[in-house]
């Protein structure tokens, strides 16, 4: 008893010296990992309906929901099978978020990230996980590949609950 008592005092006088900040901003919030309610408000979460291909927004009705595609991938099909996304990135929390991750060796940003994937999409037994492939040198120079960071990230919560992936 004695040991968490403890161990939740150095908890709160570490979080009085290094406070947790918001992944979009920078200002001061209450908990570890979260983003202010300002940031929350300016991410434009994807639900409806979307295209099969690029997981972007449609805003018309089909009768045949597997035969949903936007106008892009109609005229140019991807070379992927599917796509699919949590948030748009035209805003400011989510595009600053990215650049962390990516030019400021933010790896936290990673796990929010990753946290923001799956509250989205549950994972199944099955799915291929894998990372954007990035050229042997920029990961010599950088030391780690971030989408690999989010990729690990979402595998470990996979396995605690309990699911098998390839």
């Amino acid at each position: 008893m004695f040991y968490l008592y403890k161990m939740n005092f150095i908890s709160k006088i570490i979080d009085i010296i290094f406070p947790h900040k918001c992944h979009g901003c920078g200002k001061i919030v209450n908990d570890d990992g979260g983003l202010c309610s300002v940031c929350w408000g300016n991410i434009h979460f994807i639900s409806g309906k979307t295209c099969n291909k690029c997981g972007y927004p449609v805003e018309f009705d089909f009768q045949d929901e597997s035969q949903i595609n936007c106008a892009r991938c109609i005229k140019d099909e991807p070379i992927f099978d599917k796509s699919q996304s949590v948030c748009s990135y035209t805003n400011y929390t989510v595009k600053n978020m990215i650049r962390r991750l990516k030019y400021h060796d933010d790896l936290i940003v990673g796990k929010f990230l990753s946290k923001m994937i799956l509250s989205k999409y549950k994972p199944m037994n099955g799915d291929l996980l894998c990372p954007v492939p990035m050229h042997k040198e920029s990961i010599m120079q950088k030391g780690y590949n971030q989408s690999a960071i989010v990729a690990k990230a979402i595998f470990i919560e996979t396995i605690k609950a309990g699911y098998k992936i390839n």
